[in-house]
């Protein structure tokens, strides 16, 4: 069964890519969805959104362009899964308002599934509907995000001295 094309991924893909073209990148991640690839979306990304050149190379991106480099890759075929590993770690705070915002625009407005990791509560604030914790491989919690900061706010209150 032919799945990849439900799942799209971005991860941190900064040193083992630096000297190469975007649009090297591009071409070739094209050719690996063929039918499924979106030329369109990908250029509305690209150009229209998140306005970046495909002739740089990866080493010359800043840290935020480089994860819009790689959402645009991820999205343009458009994947009923995204997993997205630390979307906003490292990157200026406009660019994460603008990732998160996008990200949740995403689940809501298209129907994409959205999982990331991140180690910034914030961001859980701001698009989760559901949390999962994993401590040490464990899950330690899975429950909704409401249901995450209730706890979190008690064990908080637990650790005061009065």
């Amino acid at each position: 069964m032919d799945f990849k094309h439900h799942i799209g991924y971005v991860g941190d893909f900064d040193l083992a890519y630096r000297d190469i073209k975007l649009k090297d990148i591009y071409r070739f991640t094209r050719n690996i969805y063929g039918l499924y690839w979106d030329d369109s979306r990908f250029k509305y990304l690209m150009n229209d959104l998140f306005c970046i050149n495909l002739n740089q190379k990866v080493g010359q991106l800043s840290t935020g362009m480089k994860k819009k480099f790689w959402l645009a890759t991820a999205l343009s075929h458009s994947p009923k899964l995204l997993l997205f590993d630390e979307p906003t770690t490292g990157i200026d705070p406009d660019s994460r308002d603008e990732i998160l915002e996008f990200i949740s625009g995403l689940s809501k407005n298209e129907g994409v599934a959205v999982v990331f990791s991140t180690h910034i509560i914030e961001d859980l604030e701001n698009t989760a509907d559901k949390v999962m914790v994993v401590k040490n491989g464990c899950m330690e919690f899975n429950d909704s995000k409401t249901a995450y900061f209730n706890t979190r706010r008690l064990k908080s209150n637990d650790n005061r001295v009065d």
